[in-house]
């Protein structure tokens, strides 16, 4: 197998690969449900579904390992810096797009609304902005 072949197939495995790990992560946790500021999970499942979701998934991750294994496929090192890097980006990209003068398209606000808003999209956006730029890692 030529090394582009790999690279795509490694690739797209450890795409695969870290979505199974959070299907696993949701199904162990030793509550149903979760409940964050803006929204919440609550589990439907019976522990029959939990328990075969799980094995199945973990059974994929071990065909995972058999395709590594048998194309030697490389891993890929993820640093956490790196990892914490983009996910602020896309946050700190998220909150600019939250501003009023980005939303005016989906109705009318008051101008208290309006203010109010982007004082703390300016908030966070600044609070983004330094974790992005003054993290000593």
């Amino acid at each position: 197998m030529g090394n582009g072949i790999k690279l795509f197939l490694a690739n797209d495995l450890r795409f695969i690969e870290r979505r199974l790990r959070k299907i696993i992560d949701a199904l162990e946790l030793e509550t149903d449900e979760q409940s964050f500021l803006l929204y919440s999970i609550k589990s439907e499942l019976g522990s029959e579904t939990k328990s075969r979701v799980l094995d199945n998934t973990k059974a994929m991750l071990n065909e995972i390992q058999q395709l590594k294994d048998e194309f030697e496929l490389e891993e890929d090192l993820e640093r956490l810096k790196r990892r914490i890097d983009v996910l602020l980006d896309e946050i700190w990209t998220t909150i600019a797009d939250t501003r009023p003068e980005k939303m005016r398209g989906y109705g009318k606000m008051s101008q208290q609304d309006e203010d109010s808003v982007r004082s703390y999209t300016l908030k966070l956006l600044g609070m983004a902005e330094y974790l992005l730029f003054n993290k000593p890692m």
